[in-house]
């Protein structure tokens, strides 16, 4: 926080540190928060933007201050669960603000509780407004495998290394009002292979039909579905069953792991939980907001399903929980490239074409959170390499016979 003394008002100010790194996200943060100008921040739900300074070598941007971050909020009520009644108007304000980033085709790709600012936590109902644009992009700069949003957040298709667009916002909001409303985070983890364990875990049955593999047991907590919520969160506060089945059926669909089929903001604010708002000004915004975007919405370019990716799958599979290394061997239907994937940390991507085999390790340090890494023994890494052979070999001989 900050005195501004030109204007006598208190300003949030977020300080990049002295390092090239640093300034080029800076940079290409303040190219986003000038396109996001054009929007009225207050109706959006968007946080309002001053400008920008230097200050000792340091890029410097001016915010306007808000009172706590929606973690924050959580905190301070011991992490009780919110009032349906409560999480409605919170989640319409944050999809409008979703609905807008669409417009402009900019994918937030940081969406968490850290992220989103309770304006005044003394204010009912709440108002919020999304923050901290330091990973937005536009979907067109929107690379596989870049290393994006907080784990607990983080959507399939970006655990995967798959082309990912605005619907990852999408599923990080889905993850954050689920918590909200549970009272715990849905995938509390520190490690990329246990969270898409989870999530498979979460949609059993769509697994198993694109899959034909049933996983059994839920070892981290007692949810065995997202439908198991409906006995969850009347335990923690009064709700109509009504309602509560809208919202559960609304979560499902924000966090469903096929992107393609993923609900867009649009259809958010357009749902049946919605339909109970009575006050007829929230009623007419959502409507003002449904007919103005209407207009703006732009078709996106088609993406390969998390079906169609499931079924290029190849037969070879190997899993380790206890080293926590999951590999995947995936061959292209025309096999015309043959990708090999082994996700450890850090993320390491081997990928294999007909005359190259090359290792890139993806440095995610610099915009993640710290996760824990396990020691391998000796001799698991030995048996790890072993069968990293075997199929590095089995690409060459894939490859070898497709050209003959």
């Amino acid at each position: 926080m900050c005195m501004d003394n030109v204007t006598n008002t208190k300003k949030a100010v977020k300080i990049s540190k002295d390092r090239p790194l640093f300034f080029e996200r800076a940079m290409e943060e303040i190219k986003i928060l000038q396109k996001l100008q054009t929007l009225d921040a207050d109706k959006c739900s968007l946080v309002k933007w001053y400008g920008s300074f230097y200050h000792e070598k340091l890029t410097c941007l001016e915010f306007e201050l808000l009172d706590l971050s929606l973690y924050e909020y959580m905190l301070q009520r011991k992490h009780n669960a919110l009032p349906i009644a409560e999480i409605r108007p919170v989640l319409r304000q944050l999809t409008t603000a979703l609905l807008h980033l669409e417009a402009l085709e900019i994918i937030h790709a940081d969406i968490k509780p850290e992220n989103i600012m309770v304006v005044n936590r003394l204010q009912h109902p709440l108002q919020v407004k999304l923050i901290d644009f330091g990973l937005a992009r536009h979907v067109s700069e929107a690379v596989p495998g870049t290393a994006v949003q907080s784990l607990w957040y983080r959507a399939p298709e970006v655990l995967l290394g798959m082309d990912f667009s605005e619907q990852i916002d999408m599923w990080s909001l889905g993850a954050v009002i689920a918590e909200i409303a549970a009272g715990f985070a849905l995938f509390p983890v520190d490690h990329e292979y246990d969270t898409l364990k989870l999530i498979v875990d979460l949609t059993p049955w769509e697994f198993a039909l694109q899959t034909g593999h049933h996983f059994r047991g839920n070892q981290c907590f007692h949810l065995r579905s997202l439908d198991d919520l409906v006995e969850v969160i009347p335990y923690r506060h009064m709700a109509k069953r009504e309602e509560l089945l809208n919202f559960v059926d609304l979560l499902k669909n924000m966090l469903l792991p096929d992107k393609c089929g993923r609900i867009i903001p649009l259809t958010v604010l357009e749902h049946p939980f919605f339909a109970v708002e009575q006050d007829p000004e929230v009623s007419q915004s959502i409507e003002t907001v449904i007919v103005d975007m209407r207009e703006a919405e732009q078709s996106l370019t088609p993406q390969p399903s998390l079906t169609e990716s499931f079924q290029s799958i190849g037969n070879v599979i190997f899993d380790s929980r206890d080293s926590e290394l999951s590999v995947t061997l995936q061959l292209s239907k025309n096999v015309q490239s043959v990708a090999f994937k082994a996700v450890t940390l850090p993320e390491q991507i081997v990928s294999a074409q007909p005359e190259t085999v090359y290792f890139k390790l993806e440095d995610e340090a610099a915009h993640m959170e710290p996760e824990v890494i396990k020691v391998t023994s000796g001799e698991r890494k030995s048996r790890v390499r072993r069968f990293l052979k075997s199929i590095r070999n089995a690409l060459f001989s894939c490859v070898h016979c497709d050209s003959n």
